[in-house]
């Protein structure tokens, strides 16, 4: 019995089916129903019923899943306090953030938290949407600098707003559009537009918004925002992004930034596992990161 085998009979109940928790592991299929049939010629039960198209847990498999996710819950444990054991007894802290973080002033509050807690070490991973949240799930971090999700901030996941980041569309000052003062959401049905990639919280702010208004505008173009804002400034079309991007780099003089109507925004701030956030070390690092 291995740990990654534990780990794909826990998957596959959490996600529902084989293949959803190959895509949420980021492995083959192949390779999980592998793992799982060894793990089950090892325990000589059958965890799962073959005879549907959903992973339906057997009578084993429920009463043994409750089992395997503790003991991966105490392997995780012990890899936890060999990590502060090899740092001669310091707290090991895992701060995931989006690549933003650094132009929004957080690197400083977190180097003045390690340096004034010796018996800690920060690690700050900077990471994209995808890989950030599929972390979040997994419970494989301390504090999250992230965008709120509220398809992966669940009832465990505890999220502190920061900033409240506004939504808008960046426009040529040749484009009729420019003399609004804000768009709605109408006003971009079926027109071609410019958007953030597919795995990106922004965007999923984007559809859901659209979705609301039936209104569906043609995606042609997706990249990041600074692309997007030249892309604009080069009178390709409009570009959905958000102010808070839209700041960070140097918008061109000839490019408005129109807000919607009804307003669009989404807050940035820190998320925390419910398990670790009255934890008085992560809620004083909350705090240094909240000012």
């Amino acid at each position: 019995m291995t740990e990654d085998q534990l780990l794909y009979f826990t998957s596959i109940v959490e996600c529902g089916s084989y293949s959803e928790a190959a895509l949420d592991l980021n492995i083959s299929q192949s390779t999980i129903s592998k793992q799982v049939a060894q793990l089950e010629s090892e325990l000589n039960v059958k965890l799962f019923d073959r005879s549907t198209r959903k992973a339906s847990l057997t009578q084993e498999g429920e009463a043994l899943y409750p089992e395997a996710a503790a003991l991966l819950t105490q392997i995780k444990a012990v890899k936890n306090h060999a990590a502060a054991l090899s740092l001669g007894g310091r707290r090991k802290i895992d701060i995931i953030a989006l690549p933003f973080v650094g132009n929004l002033n957080f690197y400083v509050p977190i180097f003045t938290f390690e340096d004034s807690h010796l018996n800690c070490e920060v690690h700050l991973y900077e990471m994209e949407d995808n890989e950030l949240y599929k972390k979040i799930a997994a419970k494989d971090f301390d504090i999250a600098i992230c965008y709120f999700d509220p398809e992966q901030m669940t009832n465990n996941i505890r999220f502190y707003p920061i900033i409240e980041n506004e939504m808008v569309a960046a426009v040529h000052k040749s484009s009729p559009l420019s003399q609004e003062k804000a768009l709605t959401p109408q006003m971009l049905d079926k027109v071609p537009v410019m958007g953030t990639q597919d795995f990106t919280t922004l965007n999923k702010v984007y559809e859901l918004y659209f979705k609301k208004f039936n209104v569906t505008p043609h995606v042609f173009f997706r990249s990041r925002p600074q692309t997007l804002l030249g892309a604009a400034a080069a009178k390709k079309s409009v570009a959905l992004l958000d102010r808070l991007h839209a700041n960070m780099f140097r918008t061109p003089a000839d490019i408005a930034l129109i807000p919607f109507s009804p307003s669009l925004k989404c807050a940035v701030g820190i998320a925390v596992d419910e398990e670790k956030a009255d934890d008085p070390v992560i809620q004083e690092l909350i705090e240094t990161l909240s000012h």
